[in-house]
């Protein structure tokens, strides 16, 4: 099934001859790459950070799948692989439309043909008229339907260099408790549209100080990993975003090996980045891109997570649902489950039928912390 958006580009792009080459910036996770990969054998390319589209990107062949990141950098794409058509999705954060544009300056400015496209909602009205105001971009509305809007915009040339301090934001973290010699503070590195950009999620931070109370002995050592002693333990801190609960765990248990996972993989370049910036083993913090679970196969003693509740701009729990009741496959017998979440959620009736037991470990006017074991 093809979401609106995708319809549209169905409708309005124009023909590629057979020397064309087409770019999808950051499409949705739909049927839509599949099929105009198909319509245009070896004419497609993709440039996305979104596991969706990682998984469906057999569909386009070898060295067709772009991220600009080389190991823990991200670089601009350059030569864009003689690019004669762009299609650029909306994204959902505008900075992270900015570091995309930056990062594919070259190929745009080459492109014959450029558009951007987004659902009426998604501010892609908005942003093609930022991109005139403030970049002197052309622009023009060629198209309005499925609740979607087609713009044909005409670059202007970006001869500045790419600076990826210019996009990202730091915040700290203070560490408390034993287990903790090489700092205080964790400090934190985001990038646009990854998770909690800018400043640490009240959630997390209730989580954080959740787990400390733990760690401090405040609450009664309801954790087993934590005073696990022998083989290393394997945690997954589900949905990482920059990596901040990952960071936590291993400042304060050298001992854990930890795989952080998330389906955005500009989120596990933050965490990589994260982990060097505060002299974290790189042994001990594993990224893992996957949509959901989908690409593990271990075991883990403990999952954490602060999960989404969001699907663009509407609630939808299905996710954290779907999580789980399939966490059960990924624990060991006796393993835990540590889950934060708003009190409004009702993420009691969906553990209730997946676990064991499970109870409330901290909660205030606006979160709950769940505690939940096999």
């Amino acid at each position: 099934m093809l979401e609106n958006v995708s319809q549209l580009v169905e409708m309005q792009l124009p023909a590629l001859g057979p020397n064309d080459r087409l770019l999808l910036v950051h499409p949705p996770s739909d049927e839509g790459v599949s099929l105009l990969a198909r319509r245009y054998p070896g004419q497609v390319s993709v440039f996305s950070w979104d596991a969706g589209i990682h998984a469906r990107s057999d569909a386009l062949g070898d060295g067709k799948l772009l991220t600009g990141i080389q190991g823990d950098e991200l670089q601009p794409v350059v030569g864009g692989e003689g690019v004669s058509h762009v299609v650029l999705y909306m994204t959902k954060a505008k900075e992270r439309l900015e570091l995309t544009l930056a990062l594919l300056a070259e190929t745009l400015s080459i492109a014959r043909y450029v558009a951007l496209v987004g659902e009426k909602r998604s501010g892609v009205e908005s942003a093609a008229r930022r991109l005139h105001k403030e970049k002197g971009w052309a622009v023009r509305k060629d198209a309005s339907a499925r609740h979607s809007q087609w713009w044909q915009v005409v670059p202007s040339r970006d001869t500045g260099r790419f600076n990826l301090d210019r996009f990202s934001s730091v915040y700290s973290v203070g560490l408390m408790g034993e287990g903790v010699e090489s700092c205080t503070k964790l400090h934190v590195s985001t990038l646009p549209g990854v998770f909690s950009h800018g400043a640490l999620d009240a959630g997390t931070e209730f989580l954080l100080a959740a787990l400390q109370d733990v760690v401090t002995q405040r609450v009664p050592q309801t954790l087993t990993v934590f005073r696990r002693s022998g083989p290393a333990a394997k945690v997954l801190d589900f949905g990482c975003g920059s990596g901040v609960i990952s960071l936590w765990l291993a400042h304060h248990f050298p001992q854990l090996r930890i795989d952080a996972l998330d389906i955005d993989a500009l989120a596990l370049l933050a965490t990589r980045r994260n982990c060097s910036a505060n002299s974290i083993n790189a042994a001990q913090i594993q990224t893992r891109l996957s949509d959901g679970l989908s690409a593990l196969t271990g075991r883990y003693a403990l999952i954490v997570t602060n999960p989404p509740f969001h699907q663009g701009q509407k609630q939808d729990l299905n996710v954290t649902r779907q999580f789980l009741r399939e966490c059960q496959q990924h624990l060991t017998p006796t393993g835990e489950l540590v889950l934060v979440a708003n009190r409004f959620l009702p993420y009691a009736e969906c553990l209730e039928g997946s676990f064991r037991r499970w109870s409330i470990l901290s909660e205030n006017g606006r979160f709950r912390v769940y505690h939940a074991q096999m």
